[in-house]
């Protein structure tokens, strides 16, 4: 990599337009995302996602780079601007739903509930055994205060795939949010029986004895 690195230029504008793709993948490799991020700041956006990244391919080389992009910004905490190229991506390739489903779960932690909501219904008409996507429209559900609706979304996806470890995790957080403690914990640890590394759940199973505790 640092040889494929040493042989694209990127000194002027001129050469980051020229070798934008390979540059996007090679620092997506090495997960240097800031690099990514300072790539689009100097193209600008508008460049990029109005001349730069604009063609359907079969093989989705434009919507991929653009989904390169998005999560660059995503884990840079930019969440407006990885909309921004997650949305390039999914209107490049509208059929590839990994990019729909992560531009619906980005839509969601921007608060755009009803975006996200509506973009989660699209991936499910086209793939209605999406796990991920369901367990995604839940969770946009239990924001819009509906529990009931969060539940049963969240059932649906563990009855397609009982070790979802994403699913197991939301109804764990439900049912703590309801105070139903026991319940919480009972997915918590079906969770941490399948993988005991899981830190987040780690945290909530700590969080919810100490709350346990102070309850009794």
């Amino acid at each position: 990599m640092d040889s494929a690195a040493f042989y694209l230029k990127h000194q002027t504008v001129a050469d980051l337009r020229a070798n934008m793709e390979p540059l996007v993948q090679l620092y997506f490799i090495q997960q240097n995302f800031s690099k990514i991020c300072d790539l689009a700041t100097t193209l600008t956006d508008a460049t990029i996602l109005n001349t730069l990244l604009v063609k359907k391919t079969y093989a989705n080389d434009h919507a991929w780079t653009s989904y390169r992009f998005g999560e660059a910004f995503y884990h840079q905490r930019d969440l407006q601007r990885a909309i921004n190229y997650y949305k390039k991506a999914v209107d490049l390739a509208p059929y590839v739903l990994d990019f729909k489903n992560k531009y619906g779960t980005t839509l969601a932690a921007k608060g755009l509930l009803a975006e996200a909501e509506k973009t989660f219904k699209d991936i499910l008409v086209e793939h209605p055994k999406h796990v991920s996507a369901i367990t995604n429209l839940g969770y946009v559900k239990l924001s819009q205060g509906k529990a009931n609706e969060a539940e049963q979304l969240y059932a649906k996806a563990l009855s397609l795939d009982p070790d979802y470890e994403a699913a197991l995790l939301n109804m764990a957080g439900l049912y703590a949010y309801q105070k139903n403690y026991k319940k919480a914990e009972l997915y918590l640890n079906k969770l941490l029986k399948r993988n005991p590394t899981n830190q987040q759940a780690d945290r909530k199973s700590t969080r919810l004895n100490s709350s346990h505790a102070n309850v009794s």
